[in-house]
């Protein structure tokens, strides 16, 4: 029986990774975050540039999180703000 419910568990654990963190990669510190928040006007900005520091795949510093944010602001991309829904 334990085999049987430890199974349904993974499972479920397997199918439901939709939107699940645990192996996102987030700031490791003030240094990286101060920029996306000082001066970004949005959750959907900050994401975007977040997703392309990350995808540089080059080590996470505040310099790289600097110019990434830098590089965003002067290309005049608009990027709305995103809803965050509740479950």
């Amino acid at each position: 029986m334990q085999i049987a419910v430890k199974s349904r568990v993974e499972n479920a654990a397997k199918k439901d990774n939709f939107g699940r963190i645990e192996n996102a990669i987030l700031p490791k510190n003030e240094r990286q975050i101060r920029p996306l928040i000082n001066k970004l006007e949005n959750n959907g900005q900050r994401l975007k540039v977040w997703a392309e520091v990350v995808g540089t795949g080059e080590k996470i510093t505040a310099e790289l999180v600097e110019l990434k944010v830098d590089e965003f602001l002067e290309s005049g991309e608009i990027v709305p703000d995103i809803e965050w829904i509740k479950k």
